[in-house]
């Protein structure tokens, strides 16, 4: 496929919706902060995180992908209560 016509995602909004897990959420950040980080490594490419907005709503972080010289946003959000 012609690189012009490959589509990429460019934004993306992952939602986790707690139901039995004993896991709290801030233990899901971690384990994403550092294996994320590991991984990226292995991988080569760039991976930032970033907190999210103190007004925000839910519980969650924001992270951003250079992959092969595309970026991509994604905000993670934990739906809470």
């Amino acid at each position: 496929m012609p690189k012009e016509a490959r589509k990429t995602v460019q934004n993306r909004q992952m939602f986790y919706i707690p139901g039995y897990d004993p896991v709290p959420p801030r233990r899901y950040r971690e384990l994403y902060r550092k294996e994320g980080a590991e991984q990226a490594a292995i991988s080569d490419y760039s991976l930032e995180m970033r907190p999210k907005a103190k007004d925000a709503k839910n519980f969650g972080w924001g992270v951003t992908a250079e992959i092969d010289g595309t970026k991509t946003h994604t905000s993670r959000d934990f739906i809470l209560g």
